[in-house]
């Protein structure tokens, strides 16, 4: 949460604009994270987000909790710098207990690896 209203995914865009990377040809990933089925938040982190220009629509209430959606909090970012082409594995971390570890479901010591591929190919 904490890289996301910090707005990391616009840094790491300008960055890449600095270091020649054509805007045309972005594609970003939204891969395996809390989605917004599980991440209950508190009001303060509404508030945080708010204060930082994110639209209300990231979040949601349900049986009177607060619902947070990183995924489509980082499109908008993703969008506002320009990157059109961006694809959401869709994959709750919390909820595919099958598949991944989650901090927040208890399993503090548990990692999870991601990485990036760049290429000059067009998809």
């Amino acid at each position: 949460m904490a890289g996301t209203a910090k707005r990391i995914v616009t840094k790491v865009v300008q960055a890449m604009r600095t270091l020649g990377a054509e805007q045309e040809r972005l594609v970003a990933l939204l891969g395996p994270s809390i989605g917004p089925c599980c991440y209950q938040v508190k009001e303060d982190v509404r508030e945080v987000f708010s204060g930082n220009g994110f639209p209300d629509e990231i979040f949601s209430r349900r049986h009177g909790s607060l619902f947070l959606d990183i995924r489509a909090a980082n499109a908008a970012l993703l969008a506002k710098e320009g990157v059109h082409s961006i694809h959401d594995s869709c994959l709750c971390t919390y909820c595919r207990n099958d598949t991944f570890a989650s901090y927040r479901r208890g399993e503090k010591e548990a990692r999870q690896v991601n990485f990036v591929s760049l290429s000059d190919k067009v998809y």
